[in-house]
């Protein structure tokens, strides 16, 4: 692969292990975002807030909740999409 793939990877999993693994979101989105962010996950906003909101929501469910942010992300991707579901379950009870 090429070198800038391979760095723009790095910068995908540092910025989501600090945000979902190590509990810091304000850190990550300080880090790694500008002032506009696009969610894809029609449960929460676009933009910085939003995305802290959501996973310090995220974070309480799931206290010990932990990502594997190998190479298998499309894995973890599917199943962090059944774990949404819950959690949007658990706002609209």
């Amino acid at each position: 692969m090429n070198n800038q793939l391979e760095k723009n990877k790095t910068v995908v999993k540092d910025f989501y292990n600090l945000a979902l693994n190590m509990n810091k979101p304000e850190e990550a989105v300080a880090r790694y975002l500008g002032p506009y962010y696009r969610q894809h996950n029609p449960s929460a906003g676009d933009g910085p807030g939003p995305f802290i909101k959501f996973v310090k929501d995220f974070s309480e469910a799931f206290p010990s909740l932990h990502f594997d942010l190998g190479d298998s992300s499309q894995k973890v991707t599917v199943w962090a999409l059944k774990i949404i579901k819950k959690i949007i379950a658990r706002r609209n009870a």
